[in-house]
């Protein structure tokens, strides 16, 4: 949606987070060469103190490339 940012979205799940008392869980997909970078590691590993969940699985997924014949 227009005027959605991750920063938005990760400051109104760190409000909903202070609100619900139950278990949240946050689950992160890294793409190799999308968003496994050091610095989005970090950025990752900031949005994740700001929330606070409970758990966080991590998914590995590295894209194939297919090659135009």
């Amino acid at each position: 949606p227009a005027g959605m940012t991750a920063e938005k979205i990760i400051r109104g799940l760190a409000a909903f987070r202070r609100e619900y008392k139950g278990q949240i869980w946050l689950e992160i997909m890294l793409v190799r060469g999308v968003n496994d970078s050091p610095f989005e590691i970090q950025a990752l590993k900031k949005a994740i103190a700001l929330i606070k969940p409970d758990r966080v699985p991590a998914w590995a997924f590295e894209r194939s490339v297919v090659e135009a014949q």
